[in-house]
């Protein structure tokens, strides 16, 4: 089967406008990942702080057992 070069010049165009809207996909996927990531590591690093404090039990959980 043969193919023309001006349908070939076509094919490979449209091939290469594909690709790079597949390049522009898999980029912001990949920002998106590490936005959300940073924000389940900040939530974690919260929680902890404010279970925990440096000087022993005094976060949150603490202080509302010391009101009781």
């Amino acid at each position: 089967m043969k193919i023309s070069s001006a349908t070939f010049e076509k094919a490979k165009i449209l091939a290469t406008a594909w690709q790079s809207k597949i390049e522009q996909s898999r980029e912001h996927t990949e920002k998106k990942f590490h936005e959300v990531m940073k924000q389940v590591h900040y939530f974690r690093e919260q929680r902890v702080s404010n279970f925990y404090h440096r000087y022993g039990n005094l976060g949150l959980n603490g202080l509302k057992k010391k009101e009781s």
